[in-house]
């Protein structure tokens, strides 16, 4: 019989939390009040978590493609990926032209394809 470490435990437990916190977070996202009726300061601190996760991801050498095409019930449209990307680039101070500089110097795409 196999026994269950702490962490183990732990990490099944932070997979099903967020898995439920993406069913929520995709329901918010298909209905234009709940959207709007969201703090501007939870979505922020949830944009801000999100990206320093896949930045840590990937810098750790396990590389992962930031959306996944069989992984999500309803994939962000181009002008969603836009509006994000660039309200994200406007926060840090990044201009695109940079991010193009900083992407050539890294030798091409992020992440996995």
């Amino acid at each position: 019989m196999a026994s269950t470490s702490r962490s183990d435990t732990a990490t099944g437990t932070n997979k099903a939390t967020l898995a439920r916190a993406i069913e929520i977070l995709d329901g918010a996202a298909a209905d234009p009040g709940a959207a709007k009726a969201l703090d501007p300061r939870t979505l922020q601190d949830l944009l801000a978590a999100a990206t320093r996760l896949y930045a840590a991801k990937v810098e750790s050498g396990d590389p992962v493609s930031a959306l996944s095409v069989g992984g999500a019930a309803v994939l962000p449209t181009a002008t969603e990926v836009l509006v994000t990307v660039s309200a994200l680039l406007e926060s840090a101070h990044v201009e695109p032209f940079e991010l193009g500089l900083w992407q050539a110097t890294r030798g091409g795409g992020f992440g996995a394809s």
